[in-house]
């Protein structure tokens, strides 16, 4: 995925185009489950939804927004393992879109000769420790393909 900034930015314009790559770079013969193998996979989509934030004593101090998720799920009998298209790579566990992480990568990919966080920070317009987070996974991601 070595392209410019501008051909990425059309390419995965949609979080679902970005999720529609992962799933082709990933399973090029169709998704399979983690735990099993098996290809008997559900694909779902989790509405967004508010969660109550609680103080130690009980009451409701805040909501919290819990966006929206893409799932699958396995078929087989005595597995139904939920697995989401980023677990087990760079992109899991963050709460990050996958937009950011790719137009982060092809500028990481494209510096010369390395791009720092606060270069990061200001392209991308997040926060430094947001660009450190992303410049510090991609920079291990990287390191682990050599």
């Amino acid at each position: 995925m070595s392209a410019g900034l501008i051909e990425v930015l059309a390419q995965f314009e949609t979080e679902e185009a970005c999720i529609a790559y992962l799933e082709a770079a990933r399973w090029p013969d169709g998704v399979r489950c983690p735990a099993c193998g098996g290809g008997n996979i559900s694909k779902f989509t989790t509405r967004e939804r508010r969660r109550a934030v609680r103080d130690a004593q009980g009451s409701v101090t805040d909501t919290r927004r819990i966006p929206s998720r893409h799932l699958y799920q396995c078929g087989k009998d005595g597995c139904r393992y939920q697995f989401s298209s980023t677990a087990g790579t760079a992109f899991e566990r963050s709460h990050l879109p996958l937009q950011t992480w790719f137009r982060a990568l092809a500028l990481e990919l494209n510096a010369n000769p390395r791009l720092s966080a606060r270069q990061l920070e200001r392209e991308l317009g997040v926060s430094y420790a947001t660009a450190w987070f992303l410049h510090h996974r991609i920079r291990e991601a990287l390191k682990n393909l050599r």
